[in-house]
């Protein structure tokens, strides 16, 4: 009994002179009280924004639920929030203080900003999906995403404001209640608030919703768990490439002889809704429209695309992966330039866009599978000099790079031919950025309804790029027009111009609603003249699917249906180029933060 006893007396010593330690170490109590106001209202900050957009906007969540998790979310932030202030206030000497202070508060400022952007704009925040948008990029392409987002500045620079005064008056709260009871809640909400994250953590598939979990959560967890994925994607890429030899098991009579070119041209952020040739009232794609007017194109008028970002869609369109298949991982199925190598076929990829991002680059993904990878230098050597010239970054620098069958060294060639993929910069965002001056062609001014001026030249910007893009596609078909070649050319995903409607003030493809004009993309098939003669059959089959409805993730089943590739994962029916195509196929489109959204047919008669 006596042990006891002491032992209780010796916990109590050493609870008081833990306690005091914490007390004497920390920093002056107004600045302490501050910082810790400071650190939980950001914390709590995205919640409340969250909450408002439940209930006066998009009234499409339970706003209970979120309510019945804000007393749990303000504990954990309270937690955080003491974690921090307590780690700036015992350091000992002022300046490393200081500098630490400044670090600190600058990155969690701006995690937060840039999170509360993107809960306002896209209705999403941080999730790991956005971790491979952010590393697959390059510091050229983050600048112009960021230079188009500063219109949303001083809306920013108001919720920094507002926060700052609610923490001072916060802090004046906060310095009545004494060291110790700061400390002693400080200490519960840390064990109450740590554990519930770190559990959260360990059981890998929780909420990343705002109304439930901080900014330091999302993050901190979300980069560990992207991490972790990164290291078995790194695994698993070699599995999905080395799969191939054994996904082909035969082949079939495609109807022509070989060796030919197959070009699969990938675009981006090119949607149809502003193509001139699927209904545009701008005369956007002139070169198309004289293509499609002799007869040399088929144009597909009812297409999406599997996801609204660029990683997310070609996973999809590049792998035998489907969206109907979305429990298993899209990594464990061949990847559509490896089953080409393996069914006969020199493979190409021709690139103008980065090769940054480790495992999350589309190059490194598919590309790296590829007997030759070039493209643009500037491109290729991942140049992010702010300050070299747009010209050295337009699609047109690809074209050098194109190569056809004949010009692969006979060593290298396969018996079947050369299938090449080509990636351009399309219409990404930074519009402006994609086009030279001489096809400037659209200002403000011809764009029709209401709009803002400045709205309007944007849209003006997005035509021009398209018109650009139509120059660039068309001159790749007339490079492969003297040879037996087929060429198909279809966009990632599309993007909205402020029309969506519960988005009107946003220009872009992110977020989770999924409006049309973010999916719809263009899907045109070109064929030369020597192929089309060779096989008429073939042409008139593809020209009478083109009202059919599609989604991209199809693409290694219209490939290597269209070549007689057999392979393990062949589909028929999900060949829109084959007479077995099944066209009552769900067209689920999974939103970059797993949003889903289902695309019935535009025509019914092609059901």
């Amino acid at each position: 009994m006596m042990k006891i006893t002491d032992f209780l007396k010796d916990l109590k010593e050493l609870h008081h002179l833990v306690i005091l330690r914490i007390s004497d170490s920390l920093m002056r109590p107004a600045a302490y009280s501050f910082l810790l106001a400071y650190v939980f209202l950001l914390e709590i900050a995205l919640s409340e924004v969250f909450l408002y957009k439940l209930v006066f906007e998009n009234q499409k969540y339970s706003a209970f639920e979120a309510l019945v998790a804000q007393p749990i979310l303000w504990l954990e932030a309270g937690g955080w929030a003491f974690v921090v202030v307590f780690l700036i206030g015992v350091i000992k000497w002022t300046w490393l203080r200081r500098l630490l202070t400044i670090a600190l508060l600058f990155a969690l400022t701006l995690l937060t900003l840039g999170e509360f952007l993107l809960l306002w704009v896209y209705d999403t925040v941080y999730n790991p999906e956005m971790s491979k948008i952010i590393v697959g990029t390059d510091l050229r392409e983050s600048m112009e995403f960021l230079t188009a987002m500063t219109h949303h500045l001083p809306l920013l620079m108001l919720l920094l404001t507002l926060i700052v005064l609610l923490s001072w008056l916060l802090s004046c709260l906060i310095t009545r209640m004494g060291r110790r009871a700061l400390i002693y809640s400080g200490l519960f909400c840390f064990f109450l608030g740590f554990g519930l994250s770190v559990g959260r953590y360990r059981n890998w598939n929780w909420s990343y919703s705002p109304a439930r979990t901080t900014t330091i959560d999302r993050f901190g967890w979300g980069l560990l768990r992207t991490y972790r994925l990164g290291k078995i994607l790194n695994a698993q890429r070699e599995k999905m490439h080395t799969s191939a030899s054994t996904a082909v098991v035969g082949y079939k009579d495609p109807g022509f002889q070989n060796p030919i070119n197959v070009v699969l041209i990938l675009g981006e952020s090119t949607r149809a809704a502003s193509m001139h040739c699927y209904g545009f009232a701008l005369p956007t794609t002139p070169k198309l429209d004289e293509l499609r007017s002799r007869g040399e194109i088929a144009v597909f008028t009812d297409v999406v695309s599997p996801s609204n970002a660029t990683i997310a869609s070609t996973q999809a369109m590049l792998t035998f992966y489907t969206n109907e298949q979305d429990k298993e991982q899209w990594h464990e199925y061949p990847d559509l330039v490896s089953v080409m190598k393996h069914g006969g076929f020199t493979t190409a990829w021709v690139t103008n866009q980065e090769c940054s991002g480790g495992p999350w680059s589309v190059q490194q993904l598919f590309g790296s599978a590829a007997d030759t990878l070039t493209g643009n230098a500037y491109r290729l050597h991942q140049t992010n000099d702010m300050f070299l010239s747009d010209s050295l970054f337009y699609d047109e620098r690809i074209l050098p790079n194109l190569l056809s069958f004949e010009q692969i060294a006979p060593k290298h060639r396969r018996p079947r031919g050369l299938f090449s993929v080509v990636h351009l910069m399309g219409s990404h965002a930074g519009y402006a950025n994609r086009y030279p001056a001489s096809f400037a062609r659209f200002k403000a001014k011809d764009i029709p309804g209401t709009l803002a001026e400045g709205r309007k030249t944007k849209i003006a910007e997005y035509a021009n790029s398209v018109l650009y893009n139509d120059h660039v596609v068309a001159e790749i078909f007339k490079r492969y027009s003297r040879s037996r070649s087929i060429v198909i050319y279809v966009s990632d995903h599309g993007e909205t111009l402020f029309d969506d409607k519960h988005h009107p003030d946003f220009a872009g493809h992110a977020g989770n609603t999924l409006p049309d004009n973010v999916v719809r993309i263009p899907f045109i098939v070109y064929m030369s003249d020597s192929l089309r003669k060779e096989a008429p059959e073939l042409w008139q089959q593809i020209l009478k699917a083109q009202d059919q409805p599609v989604m991209t993730d199809l693409l290694p089943n219209i490939f290597t249906g269209l070549l007689g590739i057999e392979t393990k994962y062949s589909r028929p029916e999900l060949n829109v180029f084959s007479p077995h195509y099944n066209p009552k196929r769900q067209r689920k489109v999974i939103a970059v933060d797993g949003a889903k959204r289902v695309f019935p047919a535009l025509h019914r008669s092609a059901q």
